[in-house]
């Protein structure tokens, strides 16, 4: 199950790196708040994937690049 929390925008700007790794590798969600209100939200690329019904693109291995163009 995915966890979902809640962080105001100020705590936000302060702990955004670290934030996105607990979105891209702890799978949470975060809910931004503004004054107490939810904004927007952070969700991983393959949350996103599943929420416009697009297969999730297979992950690269680290240190690999693409062959020039």
């Amino acid at each position: 199950m995915v966890k979902t929390i809640r962080v105001p925008v100020q705590v936000l700007r302060d702990t955004f790196a670290d934030t996105m790794a607990r979105v891209r590798y702890g799978k949470e969600r975060v809910v931004v708040t503004f004054h107490g209100m939810p904004r927007c939200a952070l969700v991983s690329l393959e949350d996103l994937a599943q929420l416009q019904g697009k297969p999730v693109a297979p992950k690269r291995k680290p240190g690999r690049r693409s062959p020039p163009a």
